[in-house]
C-alpha cells in the first residue's frame, strides 16, 4: 500500500486530494513538523530537503507535491486525471505557472505579512508582490472564463494544483475582485475528495 507523509494544512493535501479522486488504497504517515519529525534519520532517508509531502509506492519514493500529483494522474487509472497526451498544452501549462510564477508571490505576501516576527516583516515586499499576484490572477480568471476547468473541460489534476494555489490565495484575502475565480474555488472545494483531503467536517443532515 502507498504511505503518503502528510501534515494538515500543507503542500501534502494535494497529493492526498488525488489519491482521494482516483479511489486509490493509501496509508497516512503523520507528521508532527513543530516536534521534528522530518528531521528524523528515516525520513531523511527519504527526502534529505525534510520536505513534506513524500510518496512511497513500493520502491518508488516521490518527492514534491505537484510531481506526486501528475506521477497519480499519469500512473493510476490512465485518463481520468490527465488527459491525452497531444490534449496536455494548458495542462502542463498551468501545472508549472503554479509553481513557477504565482506560488512564490503568495509565499512572499504570506511571510511579511504573517509568518515572520513582526520585526523582520518587510511591507514593500507585500505591496510589490500583491502587484505581481493581480497580474498573474487575470491570467487565470481570463482562462477560466472561457471554460469551467483548467483542462478539456474535465476536471484533472492540474485543478488539483491551481485549486489548492488559489485557496491558499483566497485565504490571505487576495480573489476579492476575481469572482470568477472565488467561484471556481468554492465548485472545487464541494468536491469530496477535496473534504476528505483537507479534514473538512461535512454536515450531515
Amino acid at each position: 500500500m502507498m504511505k503518503l507523509y502528510y501534515s494538515r494544512q500543507s503542500r501534502a493535501t494535494r497529493p492526498r486530494w488525488v489519491l482521494e479522486e482516483l479511489g486509490l488504497d493509501y496509508e497516512i504517515v503523520p507528521m508532527d513538523l513543530r516536534a521534528g519529525d522530518q528531521r528524523k534519520p528515516e525520513f531523511r532517508a527519504l527526502n534529505p530537503l525534510t520536505q513534506i509531502p513524500v510518496l512511497q509506492d513500493g520502491d518508488r519514493v516521490i518527492c514534491e507535491s505537484g510531481a506526486i500529483c501528475l506521477y497519480l494522474a499519469d500512473r493510476y487509472q490512465p485518463g481520468t486525471l490527465a488527459p491525452a497526451l497531444d490534449q496536455r498544452a494548458d495542462y502542463y501549462r498551468f501545472c508549472f505557472y503554479i509553481y513557477n510564477t504565482l506560488e512564490h508571490q503568495l509565499v512572499e505576501i504570506f511571510l511579511h505579512s504573517r509568518f515572520l516576527p513582526e520585526e523582520q516583516r518587510k511591507p514593500e515586499r507585500v505591496e510589490q508582490a500583491k502587484k505581481l499576484v493581480r497580474v498573474r490572477l487575470q491570467i487565470i480568471s481570463d482562462h477560466l472564463a472561457r471554460r469551467p476547468y483548467i483542462t478539456e473541460d474535465r476536471f484533472t489534476a492540474a485543478d488539483v494544483l491551481v485549486g489548492s494555489a488559489l485557496d491558499w490565495a483566497a485565504m490571505q484575502g487576495l480573489l476579492g475582485d476575481f469572482s470568477g475565480l472565488r467561484a471556481y474555488v468554492e465548485k472545487l472545494k464541494a468536491r469530496p475528495a477535496y473534504q476528505i483531503a483537507h479534514e473538512v467536517e461535512v454536515a450531515r443532515s
